[in-house]
């Protein structure tokens, strides 16, 4: 794997901040989420230009929307994984995750569609596990993602 690209999900909700509405609607993506995520998969289609890619999405309504609209832009196919949600503030599953990543080495670019948690925690946890470096990263706004070069070991925001 030359590239592991770890994005946020477009905004969701309301679009009035009630993410904790029992309506089910509020998981959706908003049309500015709708928006921007078409934005970060047209940024995301350079990095994938003439390399082979996969795309893993997490099983949250918003996620699965936000994987289908990048998908779409790069013309490839998204699998959905369990691995790439939890309900905690800090995943629990970081060594499926990392067991998730590494059982796709074949690929070029890596895409994993996410939540803010796993951008968070995820490109320092990879880069110190994989490749023997410390890149250090923050949970990121809504629609961007980090860009892991693996070869060059370099963390990059998008």
């Amino acid at each position: 794997m030359k590239e592991l690209i770890v994005a946020r999900h477009g905004e969701y909700g309301c679009g009035n901040g009630d993410r904790f509405n029992k309506n089910k609607d509020v998981d959706h993506l908003t049309e500015q989420g709708r928006r921007s995520v078409k934005k970060l998969a047209e940024k995301l289609k350079l990095h994938a230009q003439d390399k082979s890619v996969t795309i893993l999405s997490s099983t949250a309504i918003r996620a699965v929307e936000s994987a289908r609209i990048i998908s779409k832009e790069l013309k490839v196919k998204f699998k959905i994984h369990n691995a790439l949600w939890h309900d905690d503030e800090y995943p629990a599953y970081q060594s499926e995750v990392l067991e998730l990543i590494q059982s796709h080495t074949k690929t070029d670019v890596l895409i994993l569609v996410t939540h803010r948690e796993y951008t968070g925690y995820l490109p320092h946890y990879f880069s110190k596990a994989c490749l023997n470096a410390r890149l250090d990263s923050h949970p990121i706004y809504y629609a961007r993602a980090w860009a892991i070069d693996c070869e060059k070991v370099e963390l990059s925001l998008i």
